[in-house]
């Protein structure tokens, strides 16, 4: 069972993994400089940083620290995608996010707005509405520098000593996963960083003592969940047991506040199709349908109703088990296009998005942690 599991080198030898196979991809494109050679170096200093992360952190002021890095880190995201021209970059996330915002304040259909690399926005309702404070401010990357403020919070809230703030704050900072999440303005991370957020402050144990937490549970739960198909994944895990231990009026409640939340925002996006046709051509589901087969998802979201209901709702335990159906969603997708076309047109030719490795990375990075607490090696 994965409660019973060490998880801590799984967690340690997936972290090293993922930001290896950006190092390897990028640095390929960089002329002269030979990949293999600075993913060893990558490797090595990582695993040096591991192993001493005591002997590194012993004359430090955590609490400074901490401070100081969200700080200078959330500026330094400010300044970047202020410098960084969109329309220069090979990845259309944040113009897809872009295009289908103006569609949508315009009245129009939303997927059928056309971005700077000829693609469309996968993106669900949700996280088409959160974009738009920041495409009013001028930028839909700035949601970026909003997300790291909200995984700072989540920081702060998960971990007592600033040492391990500070850690956990550094695992995001030298993730070369992450970084390039922040320079191309995509929305992936911030989606999963939002999701974590809600699964770390939401009250859930009130849901159906508190009056009215039923109402909000049902409304926040649906809204997330049209973000993008595999949050439902995450948010079965959360929630499921817990719907499951309602009496029948509160089920009754929930389901129709889950019903008019889903109308209300699918309508708004979906008003302007022009008929069924041009739906079935151009729709979000479609477009997500291509890394994960919606077969897969379905299958993978039935699977985490059942497992949730062997689960205490423990956030450590959560957040374990998150990381493992993420981690499987992913590792078959990119199997699945290592199978098909290779690897080396799956990686190095972007048959497969590796930045579908970035819906575990907010979770990895806490549950390391979480596994150092446990240790007692950053206390």
């Amino acid at each position: 069972m994965i409660q019973k599991l060490d998880l801590k080198h799984y967690f340690y030898v997936l972290y090293f993994f993922i930001n290896g196979l950006f190092v390897l991809k990028y640095v390929s494109r960089i002329p002269n400089i030979n990949e293999w050679l600075i993913l060893s170096i990558y490797f090595i200093i990582g695993f040096w940083v591991f192993l001493n992360q005591n002997f590194l952190f012993k004359y430090l002021n955590y609490r400074f620290l901490f401070f100081g890095l969200v700080l200078i880190f959330f500026l330094l995201t400010i300044v970047l995608n202020f410098y960084v021209d969109g329309n220069d970059l090979n990845i259309d996330r944040w113009s897809a996010m872009d295009v289908g915002i103006q569609a949508l304040l315009n009245n129009q259909y939303p997927y059928s707005a056309i971005d700077h690399l000829g693609g469309r926005t996968s993106n669900l309702p949700t996280l088409l509405f959160i974009g738009i404070p920041f495409y009013l401010i001028g930028d839909v990357g700035l949601l970026q520098t909003f997300s790291f403020l909200i995984f700072s919070k989540v920081i702060n809230l998960s971990f007592s000593s600033y040492g391990e703030k500070v850690f956990c704050l550094l695992l995001a900072i030298f993730s070369p996963a992450y970084l390039y999440e922040i320079y191309c303005k995509s929305d992936l991370i911030s989606n999963f960083i939002l999701v974590l957020f809600f699964i770390r402050v939401f009250p859930i144990e009130t849901v159906g003592s508190k009056k009215n937490q039923h109402i909000f549970f049902a409304f926040f739960i649906t809204a997330i969940g049209l973000t993008r198909l595999v949050s439902l994944v995450i948010l079965s895990l959360f929630g499921f047991k817990k719907f499951i231990q309602l009496n029948f009026k509160l089920k009754v409640s929930v389901l129709m506040v889950s019903a008019i939340t889903s109308m209300l925002f699918l309508y708004v996006c979906f008003k302007n199709v022009d008929g069924l046709q041009h739906f079935i051509e151009h729709n979000p589901f479609a477009l997500q349908n291509t890394q994960l087969p919606l077969a897969v998802s379905i299958l993978l979201i039935l699977s985490t109703l059942f497992w949730s209901l062997r689960t205490n709702g423990n956030f450590k335990l959560l957040i374990n088990n998150c990381i493992i159906f993420l981690s499987f969603a992913v590792f078959y997708s990119f199997a699945r296009s290592i199978y098909y076309f290779g690897l080396s047109d799956s990686l190095f030719n972007s048959i497969f998005d590796i930045t579908y490795f970035n819906i575990i990375t907010p979770f990895l990075l806490i549950a390391i942690v979480i596994q150092l607490k446990k240790s007692e090696n950053l206390n």
